[in-house]
């Protein structure tokens, strides 16, 4: 089960996507084989053909923080950000509900819409739930294949 999430936003300098693919991969290769890690994949927006995404999956997130601590004390984040001058834009998530959707299998998906919202405090739980009533409704279109939500 899945217990936090790490959504990476890139902006890759244009023409350079082949050069850069295996840094969008890295991340994910680095973190393979820690306890908890579940997943991750990489995402090429539509419209904004220099944008990217990766959204790695953990069991907890005792387990991410694990990974990113090892990944500092190694060096290995300073040295990625050193070596191809791309730092993203990171957001750690908790889950708070989950319909129809596996981190596991979104590598099969053809699409995926990322929308971040950010609330005054005290909000959350009640956005929450609009978003649950919403993606059950959205849920009868053919081709919705699930829907998370998290938190920071």
């Amino acid at each position: 089960m899945v217990g936090a999430v790490t959504v990476s936003r890139f902006t890759i300098p244009a023409g350079k996507e082949r050069e850069y693919e295996s840094m969008l991969l890295s991340f994910g290769d680095e973190v393979r084989e820690d306890r908890g890690y579940i997943s991750t994949s990489v995402w090429h927006d539509v419209v904004h053909q220099d944008r990217y995404l990766r959204i790695t999956a953990f069991e907890s997130w005792e387990a991410l923080e694990k990974s990113y601590q090892e990944m500092v004390d190694s060096g290995f984040l300073v040295e990625a950000v050193e070596k191809w001058g791309v730092a993203p834009d990171v957001i750690r998530c908790v889950p708070a509900w989950s319909h129809r959707f596996s981190f596991k299998d979104i590598h099969d998906s053809e699409f995926l819409s990322l929308s971040i919202r950010a609330l005054d405090p005290g909000f959350g739980s009640d956005w929450v739930d609009k978003l649950k009533n919403n993606f059950r409704e959205v849920s009868l279109i053919p081709g919705f294949e699930g829907a998370w939500v998290g938190t920071t």
